[in-house]
């Protein structure tokens, strides 16, 4: 299932990795300080496809983006990854998106 969230790999970091992050909802508005510019840092544009992918298929589980999120800690422990609070808050709000698009379709 995917969410309306939208997951975009677009942005360079001053040492060109290549960082997905989201392209809608909440925390793709960068007028607000829930704005999330990088959700995780990649080398090439395949593997930050292949997490983009792997990341919007997850929507509905909160365990796998975790997982995913773990992962990339183990594999690249010097890349940047979102963490803390803002990464349980961003799996959250998108989980319950995603929750919600779901509950649409049911009923229709």
């Amino acid at each position: 299932m995917m969410s309306h969230e939208k997951i975009i790999n677009e942005f360079y970091t001053e040492d060109g990795m290549i960082c997905v992050r989201p392209s809608l909802g909440k925390y793709a508005n960068e007028n607000t300080s829930s704005f999330v510019q990088c959700l995780a840092e990649f080398d090439t544009y395949k593997e930050a496809d292949e997490f983009a992918m792997e990341w919007s298929e997850a929507s509905n589980s909160k365990e796998v983006r975790r997982y995913l999120l773990d992962k990339h800690s183990l594999d690249h422990p010097e890349w940047y990854r979102l963490s803390g609070p803002m990464r349980e808050d961003y799996i959250n709000y998108y989980h319950n998106e995603a929750e919600k698009v779901k509950d649409e379709n049911n009923v229709r």
